[in-house]
């Protein structure tokens, strides 16, 4: 399964960046956050916590076997990190037997969610 959290669909709303952070780019996000700035710590904290819900939510439901989710601002590793301390503290230490990964938008746009999960889990 593939969550594009850009795309207009029902989480985007909740856990988009774009929408969370009105007119502050990306890359001005992941700067910030990368310079340790409280007030983006805190926002990406926040936004990682929804976004592990929303996450853990839509395994809970669809149970696939993958999940590929892509944004821009899986760009930044610390940002990722966050997400994925986020998926921890919800799914418990033990974690999900589901391949989970977090990747940033492809430099491509017209490359597809079937691209992706080709790319990333059937192509070695």
């Amino acid at each position: 399964m593939i969550i594009d959290i850009n795309s207009g669909n029902c989480l985007e709303p909740m856990i988009s960046f774009d929408n969370l952070s009105g007119n502050v780019s990306v890359d001005s996000i992941i700067n910030s956050f990368e310079k340790g700035e409280k007030e983006t710590v805190d926002f990406v904290s926040n936004s990682s916590k929804y976004l592990s819900i929303g996450i853990i939510n839509t395994v809970s439901i669809l149970d696939p076997g993958a999940l590929v989710v892509y944004s821009d601002i899986f760009g930044s590793e610390g940002i990722k990190n966050e997400v994925r301390k986020a998926l921890i503290n919800h799914l418990g230490q033990k974690g999900s037997s589901i391949d989970i990964k977090l990747l940033p938008t492809p430099w491509n746009k017209a490359v597809g969610p079937i691209a992706l999960a080709y790319n990333n889990f059937f192509k070695h």
